[in-house]
């Protein structure tokens, strides 16, 4: 089984609250880390724009992956969100059981 982290990021604590607690309530990931990024700079219509945002870092694995996508594109407050992903590995058993445990509930 592959395990991947989804990230996407919004300028909203709350949203970014919302989201983490609908993904973990659907057992879609067993743990959601929320990190504030100080400044974020991105290019959007040609223009550099500064901004504070939120980091959204998604554990799961490969068979939820798509499922938290179509839920990130339908609740986010972006029109365009950021989402990408990278694989991992869970190099702890007891925290691989538990991972295990809390995604298959």
């Amino acid at each position: 089984m592959q395990y991947i982290i989804l990230q996407s990021s919004t300028d909203s604590l709350s949203v970014a609250k919302n989201l983490s607690k609908k993904i973990v309530d659907k057992k879609l990931s067993p743990c959601v880390h929320i990190v504030h990024s100080p400044n974020t700079y991105y290019k959007w219509d040609g223009e550099t724009i500064t901004s504070k945002e939120y980091i959204i870092l998604i554990k799961t694995n490969s068979i939820k992956k798509e499922e938290i996508i179509s839920l990130l594109k339908k609740e986010h407050n972006y029109n365009n969100p950021e989402i990408i992903s990278r694989s991992f590995n869970i190099e702890s058993k007891d925290y691989l059981k538990w991972f295990k445990k809390e995604l298959n509930k």
